[in-house]
């Protein structure tokens, strides 16, 4: 069974579901903790199964070039990349590690039905791949070094007997 991933939003006077991890009682007081750290309202979090989040995508949300996004494209790009990390996570795979077979798998994965029952256009899985790759274009600039290159970039998606576009 896949692990989920939470998808919190910050400054929103929520609380993580109950039952969610067995320390969610310390973050009781997570409002005042984001506004002493001036985390802005909507900033999206991603709490990993063990109740963990991951500091190098608490930055990249913080980051101008998320940030710059209009606020249903972050919202959208939050949820792409939750199902990017759990997809890699369910393979055992950190989003640090990823390679472009991961990204032309989960392209084919998201985007055939006869591969996946909940398959989305093909518009909708670029947009996904979009997300992806603005992460690890901000990953992989060389003042951050979370990563060696954008798996994205690096992938040629084909389809249709060979005839493919290059993502």
């Amino acid at each position: 069974m896949p692990r989920e991933w939470l998808l919190a939003w910050a400054r929103t006077d929520s609380r993580p579901p109950e039952m969610f991890h067995r320390l969610a009682d310390e973050y009781a007081n997570i409002n005042q903790l984001e506004i002493a750290h001036d985390i802005p309202i909507g900033t999206p979090v991603l709490v990993d199964p063990d109740g963990g989040c991951d500091i190098r995508l608490c930055k990249f949300f913080l980051s101008p070039h998320f940030a710059r996004l209009r606020f249903s494209t972050k919202h959208s790009y939050a949820l792409d990349l939750r199902l990017w990390i759990e997809y890699l996570d369910s393979r055992g795979r950190d989003w640090s590690q990823a390679t472009p077979d991961d990204v032309s798998t989960f392209w084919l994965w998201r985007s055939r039905r006869d591969l996946n029952a909940r398959a989305v256009s093909g518009s909708k899985a670029n947009r996904e791949l979009a997300a992806i790759s603005l992460l690890y274009r901000w990953a992989s600039h060389e003042s951050r070094g979370h990563v060696e290159f954008n798996p994205v970039e690096r992938e040629s998606l084909r389809f249709d007997g060979g005839r493919g576009a290059q993502a």
